[in-house]
């Protein structure tokens, strides 16, 4: 008697899962091991106040990156339905839109970055380094992150697809090389920083095309072009409505982590929580038939890949 469809699907998606699983522990067990003495050796050559610059940078480039908030787990919670039924129409057009949505994130990016240059003077005012430092770890730790952006989004069709570990070994390992080119460049070269720096971009990239190499491999009908029209997104409404979701729901969860933190306490007083459950309630207006508890918190993260401070904790 021959085994059940459902069965055997529930059992290879099970598989994939643990697959997934045992090479993300491997690959970070691997980083771990490698930051040990990337720290210490970042530590001794670059200093604490280049390592507390580019700290500094990596979290200014964070909060901007919150204008992302909610689009890549939206994208691939989309992606399942298609992808199980094998519907690469829609993948294709749902990777367009994710792109779509993307390239504008990425400008609000750029243009909230040229807002902001003009500020680092003041920002790293008290650093006794050439200001040029601000700016070269800001403008590279930019660049890497929009390449998650504009090139490395469709990484999104791998995720939903329960491919996670091709994500591992075709980027994330690159990333730990791209590290020990670092501690290399750190260690025997003149201008330590600079060499940092030009490894962060150029491994950046290295990592880009090859991972858009492993997708296109995969999904080879991802190269077709596809135009995002109004009919298009209006077709896929649904994802506006998740995102929108996730946009409240995670933005309500950063405004109460930072007011917490502005009061210099580990509570929130009522003014708090009436605030965050007031935008708790404004993400009712993207609720769609009653479902918008499992959307908003149903969802796991799936972070697109950026640009990392002076670390292996890719």
């Amino acid at each position: 008697m021959g085994v059940p469809v459902a069965e055997m699907d529930g059992y290879t998606r099970t598989k994939k899962s643990l697959f997934n699983g045992i090479v993300a522990v491997a690959v970070q067990v691997v980083s771990i091991v490698i930051g040990f003495f990337s720290r210490k050796l970042f530590l001794d050559y670059l200093g604490t106040e280049v390592l507390g610059l580019n700290t500094t940078a990596a979290s200014l480039l964070n909060f901007l990156n919150l204008a992302e908030l909610g689009i890549s787990s939206a994208i691939t919670v989309t992606l399942y339905k298609p992808l199980y039924s094998g519907d690469r129409e829609s993948v294709r057009q749902i990777a367009a839109i994710h792109g779509w949505m993307y390239r504008r994130v990425a400008l609000f990016i750029i243009g909230a970055s040229i807002v902001l240059l003009p500020f680092l003077p003041l920002i790293f005012g008290r650093m006794e380094l050439p200001m040029w430092y601000a700016y070269a770890s800001f403008l590279v730790l930019l660049f890497s992150a929009l390449l998650g952006y504009f090139v490395n989004y469709k990484q999104a069709v791998l995720t939903a697809d329960q491919k996670d570990y091709k994500v591992q070994t075709s980027y994330r390992l690159i990333m730990v090389v791209k590290v020990l080119a670092q501690m290399a460049g750190v260690r025997y070269f003149d201008n330590p920083y600079v060499w940092w720096l030009a490894f962060e971009a150029v491994f950046a990239i290295i990592a880009s095309i090859v991972l858009n190499v492993t997708i296109y491999r995969e999904y080879p009908y991802l190269r077709e072009r596809c135009v995002v029209d109004k009919p298009l997104r209006t077709r896929y409404n649904d994802v506006m409505v998740k995102t929108g979701q996730l946009f409240v729901h995670r933005g309500a969860h950063f405004i109460q982590l930072f007011l917490v933190a502005g009061l210099g306490q580990f509570r929130a007083d009522a003014n708090i929580l009436a605030g965050c459950v007031i935008i708790q309630i404004a993400g009712t207006i993207f609720a769609d038939n009653g479902h918008q508890t499992d959307l908003i918190f149903g969802i796991r993260d799936h972070s697109q890949i950026h640009g990392s401070v002076i670390d292996v904790e890719q």
